[in-house]
C-alpha cells in the first residue's frame, strides 16, 4: 500500500525534543510526509533543521516569520500536505512503533469526518490527563483547575478497543485531510491550548465521532518549550474564556460564561504559580 500519512509537527523554541520527535516519525515507512512550522527556533535548530529537510526528501520546513500561535500554523500545514492523512504531532511528543499506522488503520474504518486521538503517555509510561476526557462544561472545568477532576478520563479502565469520547489531546491524532480542511481546520482565534477540545467538539457537532484508540500510543514529554509559563497560562485562560463564550447557545450560557471568566483566569495562573513554587522548592 502506498504511504499516505502526513505528520504536521509545530514548533517554538522546542528544543533537543524536537529532535527525537522527528526521528521517531521519519523512521517510519508509511509515513509519506512530514511537515514542521518553525514558529520561532534558535539559530542552531534552524541550521539543523534545514539540514535533514537536505537529507530527507519527504520533510518540508514552513518558515511564516513570526510565531502563528499552534492552530493557525497546523492549518497552514494542512493546506501544504497533500497526503490523505494527517497525524497532528505535538514536538516534544515521539509515537511508538507502528503507532502512526494503527492511527491510521482506525480512521480508515471509522464513519466519514472522524477524529482518532492516541493515547498519550508521560515519560514514565503513565497516561497523561488529556489522553482522553469527557464533556468540558463549566462545572467540568472549573472542577479540573480546583482539584475536583471530571473532566479527564486518564484514570478510568483502559478499553479493550477504539471507543468515543468527548475528546483526546492534541498532543498526538488523527484526520483525514479533506475532513479537517471542510471543517475550517483549527478555530484560528485561539493561540495555544484548548483549540483541540474545541476541534473535537466540532467534529461531534457534524456528527462524526471522536475516537480514543488505546493501542497508539506516544510518549509525550511535555513543557519542553523555553517559552514564558506565564505567557502559556494566559493563553490557555484565553483559551478557555473563548471556548464557553463560542459555544454559549443562550443568554444563560452566555451569562454564565462572562461570570466564569475571571474565576478561570484566577484559577489558572494561581495554579501555574504552585507549581512554579513547587518546582522551585524541589531545585533548592
Amino acid at each position: 500500500m502506498t504511504a499516505r500519512i502526513g505528520v504536521i509537527v509545530v514548533s517554538y523554541r522546542t528544543g533537543p525534543a524536537l529532535r527525537d520527535c522527528l526521528a521517531a516519525v521519519l523512521a517510519e515507512p508509511d509515513v509519506a510526509a512530514a511537515c514542521v512550522v518553525d514558529n520561532g527556533n534558535c539559530d542552531e535548530v534552524r541550521a539543523w533543521l534545514d539540514g535533514l529537510a537536505a537529507d530527507e526528501p519527504r520533510l518540508r520546513v514552513l518558515r511564516p516569520g513570526e510565531n502563528l500561535g499552534f492552530g493557525k500554523a497546523c492549518n497552514l500545514a494542512a493546506r501544504t500536505l497533500t497526503t490523505d492523512t494527517l497525524v497532528f504531532l505535538n514536538p516534544d511528543a515521539h509515537p511508538l512503533p507502528g503507532a502512526l499506522v494503527r492511527l491510521d488503520a482506525h480512521l480508515a474504518s471509522a464513519p466519514a469526518g472522524a477524529l482518532v486521538g492516541g493515547r498519550v503517555l508521560d515519560p514514565q509510561g503513565e497516561e497523561q490527563q488529556g489522553s482522553r476526557r469527557g464533556e468540558l462544561t463549566l462545572a467540568s472545568a472549573l472542577g479540573a483547575m480546583t482539584g475536583r477532576d471530571r473532566l479527564h478520563l486518564h484514570a478510568a479502565p483502559l478499553p479493550d478497543g477504539v471507543t468515543p469520547v468527548a475528546a483526546v489531546s492534541g498532543a498526538f491524532f488523527a484526520m483525514r485531510r479533506e475532513a479537517f480542511l471542510a471543517l475550517g481546520g483549527f478555530d484560528e482565534g485561539y493561540f495555544l491550548h484548548v483549540e483541540d477540545l474545541d476541534l473535537c467538539r466540532r467534529v461531534r457537532l457534524s456528527g462524526a465521532p471522536v475516537l480514543f484508540a488505546p493501542d497508539a500510543s506516544a510518549t509525550h514529554a511535555g513543557a519542553t518549550s523555553a517559552a514564558s509559563r506565564w505567557v502559556i497560562a494566559w493563553h490557555k485562560a484565553a483559551g478557555f474564556v473563548r471556548y464557553f463564550w463560542k459555544f454559549a447557545a443562550t443568554p444563560l450560557d452566555r451569562t454564565a460564561a462572562a461570570l466564569a471568566a475571571p474565576f478561570i483566569v484566577v484559577a489558572i495562573l494561581t495554579r501555574t504559580a504552585i507549581s512554579h513554587a513547587a518546582r522551585a522548592s524541589l531545585l533548592n
